[in-house]
């Protein structure tokens, strides 16, 4: 246990310690108070406003984009404003995409194979694939002029012949991966 007992009893002050004399003054402190709180209040007000403020032209461009591209459903454009901007789309899936395929193949193959008119008005017709083969057979490819193709060959720088060398050949018998360079 300790000895308390053992204290200097003329012992009673210390000249280097020292202690306020004075109490804070509560009046400062309030007033500093009031106007950090009132600070604070005007700083939240000003973030909320702010928010408010972008998330009003957020949803405004988001119905103008809606608006804008042709792969926005009907009834989504018949939503107010306010629910299709933040309404997120359902995923396009396929449900059935082994019968998708079959479907777009017979598509394909129907416009391979049979005659279709592409535009009537001026008088484009998709053939089948097999009579334009028999017809380029006949006919040939289309090919330039002959005044074109000596105006080009004039103009055409002639050929640059490397400055490398040619690699070697390899050794009869041996393939060339197996070749010493």
């Amino acid at each position: 246990m300790a000895n308390h007992g053992n204290h200097d009893e003329n012992y009673t002050s210390n000249a280097g310690v020292m202690h306020e004399s004075s109490d804070a003054n509560v009046r400062a402190i309030y007033i500093f108070g009031v106007w950090l709180a009132l600070l604070g209040a005007l700083c939240a007000l000003a973030t909320w406003g702010g928010l408010r403020a972008m998330e009003w032209k957020a949803d405004r461009d988001d119905v103008a984009r809606m608006k804008a591209n042709p792969m926005v459903p009907e009834a989504r454009m018949k939503m107010p404003n306010e629910v299709a901007a933040h309404e997120f789309p359902t995923p396009q899936l396929q449900i059935n995409d082994a019968a998708e395929m079959k479907e777009e193949i017979a598509e394909e193959t129907g416009k391979l194979t049979h005659y279709q008119w592409v535009d009537q008005s001026q008088g484009i017709v998709r053939i089948p694939i097999d009579k334009a083969m028999q017809l380029v057979l006949q006919r040939g490819l289309p090919a330039r002029p002959a005044g074109k193709t000596a105006a080009a060959a004039a103009t055409a720088k002639p050929p640059v012949q490397s400055a490398a060398k040619k690699p070697a050949r390899p050794a009869p018998g041996k393939p060339a991966s197996q070749q010493v360079r």
